[in-house]
């Protein structure tokens, strides 16, 4: 389980919210992850505002490029 929620939510942006990435860092089954994910609005939160902020840097990036 993760304890440490600051840590939780430096290592999702870094990996840009990838579950597969985050799992592995953590040295866990992608299942368990998402269990845990489940289980704790804190972690569902950071991972929906790191993927949010990936979509959002992404959508400005193209923009620029029109």
């Amino acid at each position: 389980m993760i304890t440490d929620i600051e840590n939780f939510k430096i290592v999702a942006n870094q990996l840009f919210g990838n579950i597969t990435a985050i799992a592995k860092y953590y040295n866990v089954s992608r299942q368990t992850l998402h269990n845990w994910i489940k289980d704790n609005t804190e972690l569902k939160d950071i991972i929906s505002d790191t993927k949010n902020t990936v979509v959002d840097s992404v959508e400005n990036t193209m923009f620029k490029l029109i």
